[in-house]
């Protein structure tokens, strides 16, 4: 049975720390399988490097992506956006990252 991607499955808003990895997770189905990829306040995509670490477990038809944001800083806060497409569609999910307060 062939189905564009449906609703992504993400947490609405993920908490970070200054200095240290913040990892932001989405699950889809989609058959054909997706194309899968993050972006972050609308801009280019964004791919594996020293600073972002992606990754995607997928199967027939499930699909599990994971963005690490390594050594969060200031200007990494902001909204990460996780996207599936294939033939018959496409979907996204939002993801808000933002600055966790540490009491002292």
């Amino acid at each position: 049975m062939k189905c564009s991607p449906n609703d992504l499955d993400s947490q609405p808003a993920n908490r970070g720390i200054d200095w240290e990895d913040a990892t932001l997770d989405c699950n889809t189905e989609a058959y054909p399988m997706s194309i899968n990829y993050w972006t972050k306040e609308n801009s280019m995509m964004i791919v594996s490097n020293s600073k972002y670490i992606t990754s995607i477990q997928d199967n027939t038809y499930k699909v599990h992506m994971k963005l690490t944001v390594v050594s969060v800083r200031p200007e990494d806060y902001g909204t990460y956006k996780c996207s599936a497409r294939n033939s018959l569609g496409t979907t996204d999910g939002s993801i808000r990252l933002y600055r966790e307060s540490i009491l002292m």
